[in-house]
């Protein structure tokens, strides 16, 4: 019998999650958040993962969460973050979205001290070079759905 279970996140499982985000990533240097971020500010990584995490549950429809827990001790032991495909966007979601880009460069969360912004901000522009140079936007983009949809 496996002591382990799945299901759809909450948002009281959230502090958790970035707690097993941070450990299953702290120790590696194939990951750019190794690079990104100074590996003894455990608290300002904790506390940017967290905030990450919340925005994404919370405030993008196409985010899902799944987790996994040990029955055996009732924790949190792994997750699952999956994104959709984005949905076409209209101009007025253009704008709204460029709103709200303005509006979450204010949030609460900060990036960890010592954090490596040039290759934050370097990681961001390849990836939109990316996804505009690889991502056929007529064909490769889903029509709007809502998070209940995938339960």
């Amino acid at each position: 019998m496996s002591t382990f279970t799945t299901s759809p996140a909450t948002f009281s499982d959230l502090p958790s999650i970035a707690t097993v985000s941070r450990v299953a990533f702290k120790d590696s240097p194939n990951t750019v958040s190794y690079w990104m971020f100074p590996q003894d500010n455990e608290e300002g990584i904790y506390k940017w993962r967290l905030g990450r995490i919340v925005d994404l549950f919370c405030n993008d429809p196409s985010t899902y969460l799944v987790k996994c827990v040990d029955t055996i001790n009732n924790r949190i032991v792994s997750f699952a973050l999956w994104q959709k495909p984005h949905v076409r966007e209209t101009e007025e979601k253009k704008m709204m979205n460029l709103a709200n880009k303005k509006e979450k460069d204010n949030l609460d969360y900060e990036l960890p001290k010592g954090t490596n912004k040039a290759l934050m901000d370097d990681l961001d522009s390849a990836t939109q070079e990316m996804r505009r140079k690889y991502v056929d936007i007529e064909n490769d983009y889903g029509e709007p759905t809502s998070r209940d949809e995938l339960e």
